[in-house]
């Protein structure tokens, strides 16, 4: 009796984990260059406010000078030069977005379905279909 049950338990388990189940987190060729499109997009937008940021505060930092020397106070200088530091700021943060962006383009070229040959063998002749395949190119750099 204890050997049927046992018996029974690891059938039941072999029957429960036989097949493996597909990963519902696989990404495809339209997900990559959605993603590429818009962290282009961000990275662009990034730099162009970084560099308006950076001419504003630049002017605001030299009218603050000047209005420091005419009898103004010293607080818009320095808000100008804060203004300068966050758009450079912004601007160089665009870069790691750009090379993102282009990985992601590459891996949505790498990824792509493409038809496979595959030889089918009968009894008197070879006949070659065709399949549809996904591909994945790993380069190793």
């Amino acid at each position: 009796m204890k050997k049927a049950i046992l018996v029974s338990v690891l059938i039941s388990i072999a029957f429960s984990s036989f097949s493996q189940t597909l990963p519902s987190n696989v990404n495809t060729k339209k997900y990559y260059l959605d993603k590429s499109r818009h962290q282009r997009t961000i990275s662009w937008i990034m730099l162009g406010g970084g560099v308006a940021l950076t001419a504003i505060g630049i002017g605001a930092a030299q009218a603050g000078t000047a209005d420091y020397a005419l009898g103004g106070s010293a607080k818009s200088g320095n808000a100008g030069a804060v203004l300068a530091v966050i758009g450079v700021a912004s601007a160089l943060g665009s870069i790691p977005l750009f090379i993102s962006a282009a990985h992601n383009k590459h891996k949505a070229a790498a990824l792509a379905f493409n038809m496979q040959k595959v030889t089918m063998l009968h009894t008197a002749y070879n006949n070659t279909i065709y399949q549809p395949a996904l591909a994945l190119k790993v380069s190793l750099r």
